[in-house]
């Protein structure tokens, strides 16, 4: 359900800027520019009120948290293997 608002919210957008270059009749490369700038303002604003696109798990680690070194490597527990240690 939250994608068929998604939905409607973003075609919103496009619809607007068209409906504002007919109205001022304009070419249509300028209706063409009025419903890419209607599309980019209308995706954020969709995501937004929906909450399509976020991400369900809030506790995921980033690239430097855990590892074994105080540097906090990207290998998980294990130390990386060097050319002599094989």
């Amino acid at each position: 359900m939250r994608k068929c608002f998604f939905l409607l919210i973003l075609s919103m957008g496009p619809a607007v800027g068209l409906l504002v270059s007919i109205a001022s009749n304009d070419k249509w490369g300028v209706a063409v520019l009025m419903m890419g700038l209607g599309l980019m303002i209308s995706a954020p604003l969709a995501a937004a009120l929906t909450g399509v696109g976020r991400s369900g798990c809030r506790s995921r680690q980033g690239w430097g948290s855990g590892g074994s070194g105080a540097s906090g490597s990207l290998f998980k527990g294990d130390s990386p293997l060097r050319r002599w240690d094989r």
